[in-house]
């Protein structure tokens, strides 16, 4: 069901992307600080158990990220918003909405005190948490008002060279220190359960895939995109994890960062860099979470700059806020990110897909957005179990 004001929402962006600037702003949106915890999940689950979890869960954003192709060709709308504005009930509407916001402002936040947490203890003697925070705000302002993910290729080639520069010190202290266990780990129940919601959140790029599309010059060259995007992260996360399997000899260790002596030279550089690298992020996240909230708040009319400025600078001073104050969010984004990633990333795409399937009367496309739903509605309660043990 069309709603009023959704004509403007489906409007195309300008279409300037190329191949390697939307594959970098998908492997860009998708890497982050959660990376950090993946080796854990190779202790969990061994080197070939985890190599299929992760070959699992890509295949299963590939096939998300086709339904959303899929979907925004039947809609002609190149986000989430407008294409569950175009298909869904109020209803479904706004669950998608709600899912999307609160969502995406805690990820902003987490970011906040992610790269607060990494970076304050360098320059602690001179200024407090709150004012890293703050001058992070201030940078992160003009990043989030550029218009597009074309805009934002620089900074996002930046986001992948800081992921590689992390990659390539692990490499250095594997090589040096590192080593393989006595005995490789056995999977077991639990430690696939603790593997499924951190290998999933790690391929999210499907609010973004669609937008990706929207801007890419020569829409052929999509499908190729999401395939580069899951095969680069693959290989990445499958080789992050083994190097740091063998960093501390395949024993678990939830955030790789603290297994380090606080004294290494080259860690502490890859928590500049990673701090650095979050605060590079939040544009990717907040493009879509501020075209939900204007959405919401204008109803799909027309956005004047300075509404735009406004609604920009007044989203970004909350999360710093609740990134001052709330000083770990470890726990809240755990429940969060499992159900709400989880969600967004895999059944809603299924939910799109389905309805495209039956407003035209294809019963592939129905059965392929079923296979999602169900898909991701099981990760989530696996993941529930797994957060609970």
């Amino acid at each position: 069901m069309a709603h009023e004001g959704s004509a403007l929402l489906k409007a195309e962006p300008s279409a300037q992307g190329t191949f390697w600037t939307s594959t970098f702003a998908l492997v860009g949106t998708m890497m982050g600080a959660g990376a950090l915890a993946l080796p854990s999940t190779m202790a969990q689950t061994g080197i070939v158990g985890c190599t299929v979890l992760f070959g699992v869960m890509a295949m299963f954003a590939f096939v998300s990220c086709y339904a959303c192709i899929v979907t925004a060709d039947a809609t002609g709308a190149f986000s989430f918003e407008a294409m569950s504005s175009a298909l869904f009930g109020r209803g479904r509407q706004w669950f998608v909405r709600l899912l999307t916001l609160v969502l995406l402002f805690g990820i902003m936040a987490v970011f906040m005190v992610v790269a607060m947490d990494l970076l304050h203890p360098f320059v602690a003697a001179y200024v407090s948490r709150a004012v890293i925070g703050g001058a992070f705000t201030l940078v992160a302002i003009p990043l989030c008002l550029a218009d597009s993910l074309y805009a934002l290729r620089y900074s996002n080639s930046i986001v992948v060279g800081c992921m590689g520069y992390i990659f390539f010190v692990l490499f250095v202290r594997a090589v040096q220190d590192g080593g393989f266990p006595d005995s490789s780990p056995v999977p077991t129940v639990h430690g696939v359960l603790y593997a499924i919601p951190l290998q999933a959140l790690a391929f999210g790029c499907q609010i973004n895939s669609v937008r990706v599309y929207g801007e890419l010059q020569h829409k052929a060259q999509m499908h190729g995109i999401n395939f580069a995007t899951m095969f680069f992260g693959f290989v990445l996360y499958v080789l992050f994890s083994f190097l740091g399997y063998l960093c501390f000899h395949g024993a678990s260790v939830p955030d790789i960062l603290t297994g380090f002596p606080a004294n290494d030279p080259l860690v502490n550089s890859v928590r500049i860099v990673l701090g650095t690298c979050m605060v590079l992020k939040i544009p990717l996240i907040f493009q879509p979470f501020v075209q939900v909230l204007e959405a919401v708040a204008l109803g799909g009319g027309d956005v004047a700059p300075m509404t735009r400025y406004a609604s920009t600078i007044a989203s970004l001073v909350a999360a710093f806020v609740v990134a001052v104050t709330c000083k770990d969010l470890s726990m809240i984004m755990g429940f969060v990110g499992a159900v709400g990633d989880i969600l967004l990333n895999f059944a809603v795409p299924g939910l799109f897909l389905w309805q495209v399937g039956a407003n035209a009367g294809n019963r592939r496309y129905q059965w392929g957005g079923a296979f999602l739903v169900f898909s991701g509605v099981a990760m989530t309660i696996l993941s529930l179990i797994g957060l609970s043990q």
